[in-house]
């Protein structure tokens, strides 16, 4: 699982920056659906993948909580993983808005009610904190993984 959260996020920065990179070459109507089709896909995938990850950091958190609380792990071990969701948590939130509201600002520059560098601006900053967000994500899920590996090696003897 850990695997496809990292490539699906890696796949998503790729079309969040095809999506950017269309909307330099927008000369139509054609061009545009190309642009906002993409960047649509690509933030509300860029969405769900972050949603995904936090799923799984609580799916894996639970069951090293219920490990913990029959004995067969350490407490610290499950302060750990709470730890990872503590500090994932509000960047994912404030990456889901960024890509909520970037749409919205292009469409307020189609409609021709703000200018156009707002929309850019947030898009850029946008796909540059994804990537960040990506980097960081995957070093709590390879320490996370090592925690539920565990997890499930303990639990698997006791049965």
């Amino acid at each position: 699982m850990v695997t496809v959260l990292n490539a699906a996020g890696i796949a998503l920065l790729v079309a969040l920056l095809a999506g950017a990179l269309f909307g330099y070459m927008v000369v139509d109507d054609a061009t545009l659906v190309r642009h906002v089709a993409l960047g649509l896909v690509a933030a509300l995938g860029s969405i769900l993948n972050l949603s995904l990850v936090m799923f799984y950091f609580i799916a894996t958190g639970k069951a090293v909580r219920e490990a913990a609380e029959k004995g067969l792990m350490p407490v610290e071990d499950y302060r750990i993983t709470r730890k990872f969701k503590g500090k994932l948590f509000p960047l994912v939130m404030a990456a889901v808005v960024m890509f909520m509201i970037t749409p919205v600002l292009g469409a307020g520059y189609h409609a021709g009610r703000m200018e156009l560098t707002w929309h850019m601006t947030l898009a850029w900053s946008a796909i540059v904190f994804y990537a960040f967000l990506l980097f960081f994500v995957r070093k709590l899920l390879l320490k996370n993984l090592s925690i539920f590996e565990q997890t499930v090696k303990v639990v698997n003897a006791k049965l």
